[in-house]
Parts: C-alpha cells; structure tokens; sequence
C-alpha cells in the first residue's frame, strides 16, 4: 500500500514516511502535543499562535502570511 501511495505522492515530489523516535530529527515534520502547547503557551502567558512562533524562532510569521 505504501509504494501505491509513495508513487501517486511522486506525482507531486513528495512522499510517505512513518515517523518514530529514530528518524524525527532527520528533518522529516512531526505533530507536537496539542496539549502540552495550550499549557506551556498559558504558563507563559501566551497566546498558542505567540507560544508556537517562539519556540519554531518564527516571530511574525502568522502575520506575514
């Protein structure tokens, strides 16, 4: 099923991978913790957008797209 999808996502220049511990910092995108977010982003008395652009370093970003 895999090489079905790989070959349609080809089509595009993309492609499926399944993301773990051993390959998450193989510059492949990965999910954070919705929630895990919302608390962080409250403990420091920011919005989830204001949190997210801090810790990614990408101030303004939302803004600019």
């Amino acid at each position: 099923m895999k090489k079905i999808i790989n070959s349609i996502f080809g089509i595009f220049s993309l492609k499926l991978i399944k993301v773990n511990a051993a390959n998450s910092g193989s510059g492949t995108l990965s999910y954070i913790s919705a929630n895990e977010t919302i608390l962080n982003a409250q403990k420091e008395g920011l919005s989830v957008c204001d949190y997210v652009e801090k810790i990614w370093n990408q101030k303004g970003a939302l803004l600019a797209s």
